[in-house]
């Protein structure tokens, strides 16, 4: 069996939708199309079956999407028991997170690990899809994501915590017309174009809107980086956490608070099921660390 094929199925099912499944994978919808009928194929059954713009799985897919989800997560806990046995071994621990964080998160954990917890710590930047599957697969002891949790995958062996919140704001290309106002509301942006990060698509792209109203989705990125580029280039603004501002600073874009928004949320994640030791005392840590945050 091909795991990345059952993963690939197991997003379809739950989306009942390929575009949208495709989007959450970030590949295009042919490439999709192509791995559910090689995963049909390999079994000799067919998966699912089209019902107008949607499709929905027969009764030979109801069985393996309730049986994959128990092979994947038995999976992803093998694999993560094995990589967290080799590092605690090491006293290294991994933190995943994409960035940006707050530095008491991240680079004063990073600056006193050694001294203070008596271990190693590195931190690994990951992309927005692989915040909770990187502790799920055991490629990191702990992970730092952007809430909402309700957007990932869960997984019974994944714990969530919630460490921070700040607020939200958006990015505009310097030459739009809201980049010199001093605060802006969620109805200002009603026809503007929004860039689409997967996942949690719908939280950060504020859909619904308070109004009923749906948003205007401009193109769709895989990471920061990209994210930025489409906001400089003027073909689409977003809403992010108010410390990405901070921390990509760049001549092309102005960063605008939003006061009529939720604030964004970060999350630790673990698995209690392959977190050792050494892990568990950085995790102390960063809850301590996060006892003394404060939104700004």
């Amino acid at each position: 069996m091909d795991l990345k094929l059952l993963r690939s199925f197991v997003v379809v099912a739950e989306e009942e939708h390929v575009g949208r499944a495709a989007k959450r994978l970030f590949i295009s919808q042919p490439a999709l199309t192509k791995r559910i009928r090689r995963l049909e194929g390999r079994l000799g059954v067919p998966l699912v079956q089209r019902v107008g713009r949607r499709i929905e799985l027969t009764a030979a897919g109801r069985v393996l999407a309730a049986e994959a989800v128990s092979i994947l997560e038995a999976t992803d806990v093998a694999v993560g028991r094995v990589r967290a046995s080799m590092r605690a071994e090491r006293d290294e621990v991994v933190i995943a997170f994409v960035p940006p964080m707050p530095r008491q998160l991240t680079t004063d954990v990073l600056r006193e690990a050694c001294d203070s917890l008596g271990c190693d710590v590195t931190l690994r930047d990951v992309n927005w899809q692989d915040q909770v599957s990187a502790v799920a697969s055991g490629k990191a002891d702990l992970s730092l994501i952007r809430g909402p949790v309700e957007g990932f995958t869960h997984r019974e062996h994944i714990h969530y915590e919630k460490v921070f919140e700040e607020p939200r704001v958006a990015a505009f290309s310097t030459d739009h017309p809201l980049a010199k106002e001093a605060c802006i509301e969620l109805a200002d942006l009603t026809d503007e174009p929004i860039v689409v990060s997967a996942p949690n698509t719908d939280y950060w792209t504020v859909n619904p809107r308070p109004d009923g109203s749906v948003p205007v989705l401009g193109p769709t990125v895989s990471s920061v980086t990209e994210m930025l580029e489409v906001v400089a280039a003027g073909r689409a603004m977003v809403l992010t956490a108010k410390s990405l501002g901070e921390y990509y600073v760049r001549p092309d874009i102005a960063y605008v608070p939003v006061r009529d928004i939720s604030h964004s949320e970060v999350f630790l994640a673990w698995s209690p099921s392959t977190i050792g030791a050494t892990a568990s005392k950085v995790l102390d840590d960063l809850q301590r660390r996060a006892r003394d945050l404060t939104i700004t």
